[in-house]
Formats: structure tokens, sequence, C-alpha cells
């Protein structure tokens, strides 16, 4: 299953697997408080917003990112890209990179 386009101005994302769900990892992190927190960090470096989340996603399936503008909010996506799945579930830190050439300053969200 191919991939759909990305938006030109984000220019990497990065999928780092943290834990595999309810493994000894999940617990010693408290990612299950922190995915309830649903917190998005964006740290601004010069003309790149490093926008990251945590998503508790499928084990075996593989995902792409995206993003959309709409005035001064960045919507931010994962799109399914693989037709492999399974019943086990993991926690990813989702890093978006984001042209942001005119250095301002955005409201981003998230889907739960």
């Amino acid at each position: 299953m191919p991939g759909k386009a990305v938006h030109q101005r984000l220019l990497g994302f990065k999928v780092e697997v943290l834990a595999e769900e309810m493994d000894a990892t999940y617990e010693k992190l408290h990612l299950a408080k922190k995915l309830q927190q649903h917190r998005i960090d964006v740290v601004p470096v010069r003309d790149v917003l490093y926008v990251s989340v945590l998503r508790s996603v499928n084990a075996c399936e593989q995902y792409q990112g995206n993003i959309a503008f709409r005035r001064d909010t960045i919507f931010l996506s994962y799109n399914l890209i693989s037709e492999v799945s399974c019943a086990s579930g993991r926690v990813d830190k989702l890093t978006y990179l984001i042209d942001n050439p005119e250095r301002k300053k955005y409201k981003v969200v998230s889907p739960d």
C-alpha cells in the first residue's frame, strides 16, 4: 500500500518504538499515564519546528506522517501504509520536522 503525498513543509517524520504495550519498559516509563495526557511537545529551532507526540499503535503496522495547515494551526496525522496487522500493540514516539520559515507560533493538534 503506497503512502500518500506529504505536505511540502514536512521535512521529516520519524517513528521511535518506545515499548510493547504492557511490557516492563511500558510500566517503567509510565507510558499509560503519558498517553492519557495527550501531550504534544513543540520545540522551535531557528526555522524548524520539532514536534513529538506519543501514540498507541498496532505493533505490526507501519505509518507515514503528514501535516496540514489551517490559519494558525498545524494538524498532525499519521496514515497506515502497510497491509499487515496483528493483535499486539506498542507505544511509538512520533517526531515531525516542520519547515517554519516565517518562525510563526502555531497551535499544534494531533488526532487521539
